[in-house]
């Protein structure tokens, strides 16, 4: 579990994520949004973003 932020459009099911982090050594690390590893591990996520969120807005 890590912290996201970002919004997602219900219409088109299209995510924009502004803030990403993960569990750090010495606490939360913000990811940089913009750097191919970190686009890389937003695709991967967002179908399961995608799925958790249509679950919650139910």
């Amino acid at each position: 579990m890590f912290p996201v932020v970002g919004v997602m459009k219900t219409k088109t099911l299209k995510i924009d994520i502004t803030s990403i982090e993960l569990m750090g050594t010495d606490g939360w690390v913000l990811l940089n949004h913009a750097s191919d590893n970190v686009i890389s591990l937003i695709t991967e996520l967002t179908p399961t973003l995608t799925t958790h969120l249509l679950a919650k807005s139910k």
